[in-house]
């Protein structure tokens, strides 16, 4: 087995360890919310400062699209310094100047 299917076998495993832990989570917050529904005000939305809160909905949004953008601030980075170092290891070729000097201005801009 080489190194990429080694590192792509390990990976589905903790994606399957993943999923799973994510179902269980979801299905403990569905038993804890019917749980607390006995205890909770016949109409919720009658306390104030529910009213004021935004929706459990939006936050998730507004959480995964700061994710997003950190993300994708990383994949650039990572793909910058990747083209740094290009052509230093052994039975590679170095990259083309163009994109060498181009992750180095990403490089430069991003620090």
């Amino acid at each position: 087995m080489n190194t990429t299917d080694l590192v792509n076998k390990v990976n589905e495993q903790i994606n399957d360890v993943i999923k799973t832990s994510q179902e269980q989570a979801t299905k403990a917050v569905g038993d804890w919310t019917e749980t607390i529904e006995g205890f909770l005000p016949e109409t919720i939305s009658d306390l104030d400062v529910i009213e004021n809160l935004p929706k459990p909905a939006e936050l998730v949004e507004l959480a995964f699209e700061f994710t997003q953008k950190v993300l994708e601030y990383q994949a650039e980075l990572a793909r910058s310094i990747a083209g740094l170092v290009d052509g230093f290891l052994p039975g590679e070729e170095a990259a083309p100047k163009a994109a060498t000097t181009t992750a180095k201005k990403t490089a430069k801009a991003s620090a």
